[in-house]
């Protein structure tokens, strides 16, 4: 199984409403990913930094992108700690 990790830039990019050629390939990569049978992974730190960068800045568009994403689409990593 192929994988691929996203950072709060890509994610960030995913829930940009702007219609430049970058937002927009951004947007459309994970579709892309999971549509050839990739999983595509978001540790939960990442998007809990975009979600808070956007509710700062009140872009409810953005946090609604991030909501609409399909069971699947982008799969939410928990943090991973060593404990003894």
């Amino acid at each position: 199984m192929r994988m691929v990790f996203l950072d709060s830039k890509p994610l960030g990019m995913v829930a940009n409403r702007s219609q430049n050629l970058d937002a927009v390939r951004c947007r459309q990569w994970p579709r892309d990913l999971w549509a050839a049978g990739v999983r595509v992974f978001v540790p939960e730190i990442c998007d809990y930094e975009v979600r808070r960068k956007l509710i700062h800045a009140g872009s409810t568009t953005g946090l609604i992108r991030l909501d609409r994403r399909r069971p699947g689409d982008i799969l939410i990593m928990p943090p991973v700690v060593d404990r003894p």
